[in-house]
């Protein structure tokens, strides 16, 4: 199974149940915002991106994120779970990833600057 790490921010999380009869569960999806790029000035060039990460069953209860660590810094190892699916117009094969966390280090606040007054007399 292939694995990747990235570093970004909590945005979302949100548990639910999946499944019928004996196969049932719960899922954490949590939603990762990784900032776009900067130049060297500090201007944005790129766009946000944002990736869903789930969690299952007994992982929810070993590794909790909470909506407490919503605008925390997430340092994130995920498995990818690749899978081929027949295109509903019939015009070829599509794709798709899921990721699953593998381990996770959730990190300091995300500092947002709040618009301060200035006391400069001019």
């Amino acid at each position: 199974m292939a694995t990747t790490s990235f570093k970004g921010i909590v945005e979302s999380v949100e548990i639910s149940n999946y499944g019928e009869g004996l196969k049932t569960g719960k899922r954490q999806s949590i939603v990762v915002m990784v900032p776009g790029w900067t130049d060297s000035y500090g201007e944005k060039k790129g766009p946000d991106e944002k990736f869903q990460i789930d969690q299952f069953n007994d992982n929810i209860d070993k590794n909790p994120i909470t909506t407490n660590d919503i605008g925390r810094k997430i340092d994130v190892e995920v498995y990818l779970k690749g899978r081929e699916f027949d295109r509903k117009d019939g015009e070829g094969k599509g794709y798709s990833v899921g990721m699953n966390i593998k381990v996770f280090k959730l990190g300091d606040r995300v500092r947002v600057a709040a618009d301060a007054e200035d006391d400069l007399p001019f």
